[in-house]
């Protein structure tokens, strides 16, 4: 009984930690493309953030806002090779680039577009990101 009680405090506290953790991922960079009537919005991670994301499981969006204050919010849903990343589903743990779409005349409206990234798991902590400036290529 005492034994049981040990083990529930104790996995009540690793997740308790695991939920306060926040990972902060550092986008290598951030490139946009017009596909047609979408804009392509490209995130190139490094293999640890890969290894974090994919270790905790974490869900999280690629934020498109205006540089300045954050403001003109447009999450995308992050995809890699066709398949969307959910609970950290890479298939492997290297870098790298994820990618999300909007229109291009909802992209076009921002003066300034970085990006964020912007998740978390169930018990497994949050993730962040430094806004990075987005960089247009034809």
């Amino acid at each position: 009984m005492i034994m049981r009680l040990g083990y529930s405090l104790a996995a009540c506290a690793v997740a308790l930690v695991l939920s306060a953790c926040t990972h902060t991922a550092k986008p290598i960079s951030a490139t946009a493309h017009a596909t047609g009537e979408n804009a392509v919005v490209e995130v190139a991670l490094d293999q640890r953030d890969v290894q974090v994301i994919k270790d905790r499981e974490l869900y999280f969006s690629i934020v498109v806002v205006e540089c300045a204050d954050k403001s003109k919010r447009w999450p995308l849903q992050p995809y890699l090779g066709g398949r969307m990343i959910e609970g950290g589903n890479f298939p492997s743990a290297k870098g790298a680039t994820v990618y999300g779409t909007m229109p291009v005349k909802g992209f076009q409206e921002y003066k300034r577009p970085c990006v964020t990234l912007e998740g978390g798991g169930y018990l497994t902590g949050n993730l962040s990101s430094p806004l990075v400036p987005v960089q247009t290529t034809n």
